[in-house]
């Protein structure tokens, strides 16, 4: 039997080792389908995936969270409830979205009405993985109550290479962007079949109301925030696809996947593993300055030179991999990616608060975000275009990073000299990494060779200038991943 220590680590591990898989694999996916279709296919694909995801906001209601943090009700029971409130839910969602289809499609195509009908379709298709979900909530949310982020992690990267293997066969078959979705269902229905083989749920007829009834009211104090969620993360994409059709979100889509791919990772693998440490010693405010500072400097360890390296070789990587048609997306990762580096400065801000029973203070800004999203990204768009929705993203992240440093401020002492002390040297580190890179580029022919060539070498000198300036994280991550210290 693993300790709860150990979880922590395995968990971080898995997640880490799940999610650099996945989001590696699903970016090289990208790069090999942007060569074959348009990016009018991808923004097709980009309309799809949003409408699935914006209806999921209701999911919060079938109280997945609430299932996993109730240690008092009867298992059996709470299975069952948690089943029956998801399988109305997701049997809701998927009617809705299958005869609202027709007119969803309508109102993104407006630019090319041609377009329509083939949008619909595909909407209605890729509604059918809600179906397929339904005997895999109750699965999936144990194993996240068990904590057992390997088996997860393990089924996560099935579903990426299945997408990826699916998704390239059929591409190359000539289906176009029907790739994309019947890749997509693919996915889903292996990784389902892993989920429910780890954690078998057959159900009957044991339901409790009142877990039902608390499960619901759980569910609905976490509807508001995750509708403005969905509207900040998604609304961008809406407003490109309506306004300036799928070929401009084609565009948009391939740039947000490119600079977020890696970095959303590496925030998902910490995030479900750091928020319970953080609960365990929340009344030792010294051992929660200390986690917070060592995920910060975990974070930017990566994120730093993952982003400069991002911002230096994309034109190469666009150029080179993508081709002449492609290229309107460099700008936006300029934009994107400093969009980033701004919200990482503030990345463990988040859990540190839940933490410390501070959930208004997340609240307080999802409020002040979405009013300024409704005040920005309609003008902004009309004026720079799909650059307009990226300066938004960018501006969100600035707000962002001045709220959450003003209240980590009053909560831990000396908070700016800690911070910048990390930040600079990171800083500094990747900016020789980027020189040194730059100036070897600049006699090199750039080609797919020397592009991967330029791109490891980037890796060596950035380690090697960590182990000769950054003595202090090399002892942090041997006290971590050898001796097992989490703080």
């Amino acid at each position: 039997m693993l300790s709860l220590k150990q979880k922590l680590k395995q968990g971080v591990l898995w997640n880490f080792i799940g999610l650099f898989s996945s989001r590696g694999i699903q970016i090289l996916l990208k790069l090999i389908l942007a060569r074959i279709l348009i990016p009018e296919d991808f923004g097709l694909f980009a309309t799809t995936a949003l409408i699935i995801s914006t209806f999921d906001i209701l999911k919060v209601l079938g109280a997945y969270q609430a299932f996993i943090q109730d240690r008092d009700s009867d298992i059996k029971k709470a299975k069952n409830t948690l089943f029956y409130l998801n399988c109305i839910l997701d049997l809701f969602v998927f009617a809705l979205i299958f005869f609202s289809a027709p007119i969803i499609a309508k109102f993104f195509t407006i630019t090319n009405p041609s377009l329509s009908i083939i949008l619909s379709m595909m909407i209605r298709v890729l509604a059918i993985q809600k179906i397929i979900k339904i005997f895999t909530n109750v699965p999936n949310a144990t194993l996240n109550k068990e904590v057992k982020f390997k088996t997860i992690q393990i089924a996560s990267i099935i579903h990426v290479l299945i997408y990826f293997i699916v998704s390239v066969i059929l591409v190359f078959s000539g289906h176009g962007v029907w790739s994309l979705i019947y890749g997509q269902l693919s996915a889903i229905f292996a990784e389902s079949i892993i989920i429910f083989l780890a954690a078998p749920f057959w159900p009957n007829l044991l339901i409790d109301i009142k877990i039902a009834k608390r499960y619901i009211k759980y569910g609905k104090n976490l509807l508001a925030s995750s509708f403005v969620n969905i509207f900040v993360q998604e609304g961008d994409n809406a407003i490109i696809g309506r306004i300036l059709g799928m070929a401009s979100l084609g565009l948009y889509h391939l740039a947000e996947a490119l600079v977020n791919g890696i970095v959303n990772g590496i925030q998902a693998a910490i995030t479900p593993v750091i928020f319970p440490v953080f609960c365990m010693i929340q009344k030792n405010k010294n051992k929660m300055q200390r986690l917070y500072f060592r995920t910060f400097e975990f974070s930017n360890l990566i994120i730093v030179p993952a982003i400069g390296g991002i911002m230096i070789l994309a034109n190469d990587i666009i150029r080179i991999f993508l081709g002449e048609k492609w290229l309107a997306t460099v700008p936006i990762i300029y934009v994107l990616s400093i969009a980033i580096l701004l919200k990482i400065l503030v990345y463990p801000a988040e859990p540190f608060f839940l933490a410390k029973n501070k959930p208004e203070l997340i609240k307080n800004l999802s409020i002040i975000n979405f009013f300024a999203y409704l005040i920005l990204i309609y003008p902004f768009v009309r004026i720079w275009g799909i650059l307009g929705a990226a300066y938004v993203i960018a501006i969100f992240s600035l707000i962002k990073t001045t709220y959450f440093s003003y209240y980590l401020s009053k909560e831990v002492p000396k908070f700016f000299r800690k911070f910048f002390r990390i930040l600079i040297r990171y800083i500094l580190i990747t900016l020789i990494m980027l020189t040194s890179l730059y100036f070897i580029k600049s006699i090199l022919i750039v080609n797919m060779a020397t592009l991967f060539g330029l791109a490891l070498l980037g890796i060596i000198i950035y380690i090697i200038l960590i182990k000769l300036l950054d003595k202090e994280i090399i002892k942090d991550l041997h006290k971590f991943f050898i001796k097992r210290k989490v703080i």
